[in-house]
C-alpha cells in the first residue's frame, strides 16, 4: 500500500536518451514500442581537439525524424554528462592516445534513472551510445572509439557504447567511466553525437475506480480502474501485472500497451459499449481476479485492493476499498501526488458526471478525463 510520499521509489520504465559531456542534452525514450522520433529533436554534437585536449558539446538543432523514440525536456533539465580533463599520450608512434573520465547525473526531480522500479538495478544499466561518429574534422588519419564496453542496435543501427551498472537517485551522480579513443598523429579534431539510454522510473497513479456501476449495467462487463501517469515519459505497460490483495489472483498485461505522459488509460472487463456505458476500455482484464467472479472483478462484498506490479513484481500503486453500497458512483482522486492509499479517505470524492448519458443508466465518473476538483 503506498502513499504519495514514497510513489517516487516505486515506479518502473521508460528508456531515457541524452547528450553528452560537460554539456547536458535531451532525452529521448526508445525501445520497439516507443513512438516515433519527432522531427524537431535536438542532438549534442561533440568536439575533441587533440591539440589543445579539450572535449566540448553543442546543441546541433533539429535532427531528422524517423528513428523509434521521443524526446523530452530541455538542455540540463534531464541527465548531464560531465568529464575530467582530457588526457592525451602517445603508446605508439602512429598513435595518439586520449581518454577522459565522464559521469552521468540524474537531473529529475523526482524519478531515479538506470532502475524499472527504484527498488532493483536495471541489467541494462545506463548505457551512452555513439549515435554518429567519431569522425575527423581537422586534420586527417583515423580516429576509433576504444575502451568501450560493447556494441548493441541502437537507432541508426549496431553502435559501441558504454555502460554505467548503477542505479541513480533523483540529483546523484555515478561512478565515472573512463572513455578513450585512438587517434592518428596527423589528426587535430574529431566529432561525435551520443545519446545515454536508461531505464527511468515511471509515475503511475490510480486515478479512478469504478467499484460497483449501476443497473442495468453489470459488475461483469461494466467495472473501470483509470490510470494515470504524471511522469515526464511514455510507458508501456507490457509486462505489468494488474492483481488483487486478498485472494492473489492476477493477469499479466502480456501486448504493448502504451499510456503517454499526462495521459490516462482504461482498464476493463468488457469491449462491448453498449452493455459498458458506452465506454472502450484500453486494456480488459483476462484472468481472475477477487471472490466473486471468474474474470478479474472488484469485489463489492468485502474490503481488497487493486494493485498494479512492476514486471518485477514490485508494487507501483495499489489502491484498499472496503464494501461498497452506492452503486452508480465512481470513486475519483483529487490531488494526484497526494495519498491515494483508500478510496474511502479525504484525498477522494464520488463520481459527479453521467458519463453515460446516452445510455440512460445513470452512472457517474470520469472515465479518461480531468477528474472534478483534481489537481494533477
Amino acid at each position: 500500500m503506498l502513499t504519495r510520499g514514497n510513489l517516487a521509489a516505486r515506479f518502473p520504465a521508460a528508456a531515457l536518451i541524452a547528450g553528452l559531456a560537460a554539456c547536458s542534452g535531451d532525452v529521448v525514450t526508445a525501445g520497439p514500442d516507443a513512438p516515433e522520433l519527432p522531427a524537431n529533436t535536438a542532438l549534442l554534437e561533440c568536439t575533441v581537439s587533440v591539440g589543445a585536449a579539450s572535449l566540448r558539446c553543442a546543441d546541433t538543432g533539429p535532427s531528422a525524424g524517423g528513428a523509434r523514440g521521443a524526446i523530452y525536456g530541455g538542455q540540463g533539465s534531464v541527465i548531464k554528462l560531465a568529464n575530467t580533463p582530457v588526457s592525451v599520450t602517445k603508446p605508439h608512434p602512429d598513435t595518439v592516445l586520449m581518454s577522459t573520465e565522464v559521469t552521468v547525473k540524474n537531473l529529475l526531480r523526482d524519478q531515479a534513472i538506470g532502475t524499472v522500479d527504484s527498488v532493483t538495478v536495471d541489467t541494462a544499466g545506463i548505457k551512452v551510445f555513439y549515435y554518429t561518429g567519431p569522425t575527423v574534422t581537422a586534420g586527417s588519419g583515423f580516429v576509433q572509439v576504444a575502451g568501450q564496453d560493447g556494441e548493441a542496435a541502437f537507432l541508426n543501427g549496431p553502435a559501441p557504447f558504454y555502460r554505467y551498472p548503477q542505479m541513480l537517485a533523483p540529483n546523484a551522480t555515478s561512478a565515472g567511466r573512463t572513455w578513450k579513443w585512438k587517434v592518428a598523429p596527423t589528426v587535430q579534431s574529431f566529432t561525435f553525437k551520443v545519446y545515454v539510454s536508461t531505464a527511468v522510473q515511471a509515475r503511475i497513479v490510480i486515478n479512478e475506480i469504478m467499484l460497483n456501476p449501476r443497473e442495468p449495467l453489470q459488475d461483469s462487463v461494466a467495472e473501470y480502474v483509470e490510470l494515470y501517469n504524471s511522469g515526464r515519459f511514455a510507458l508501456n505497460l507490457q509486462g505489468f501485472i494488474l492483481s488483487d490483495n486478498t485472494a492473489g489472483f492476477s493477469d499479466t498485461i502480456k501486448s504493448a500497451l502504451m499510456i503517454g505522459a499526462g495521459r490516462y488509460l482504461l482498464l476493463g472487463r468488457s469491449r462491448n459499449a453498449t452493455k459498458n456505458g458506452g465506454l472502450v476500455p484500453d486494456y480488459v482484464y483476462t484472468s481472475r481476479f477477487g471472490t466473486t467472479s471468474p474474470a478479474l472483478s472488484l469485489d463489492n462484498s468485502g474490503p481488497d485492493f487493486f494493485v498494479i506490479k512492476a514486471p518485477t513484481a514490485v508494487t507501483v500503486d495499489s489502491v484498499f476499498y472496503a464494501t461498497d453500497s452506492t452503486p452508480g458512483f465512481s470513486r475519483e482522486l483529487k490531488f494526484t501526488y497526494d495519498n491515494n492509499e483508500s478510496v474511502h479517505n479525504g484525498n477522494w470524492q464520488s463520481g459527479t458526471r453521467d458519463y453515460d448519458p446516452d445510455y440512460e443508466s445513470y452512472n457517474y465518473g470520469s472515465p479518461r478525463r480531468v477528474n472534478p476538483n483534481n489537481s494533477l
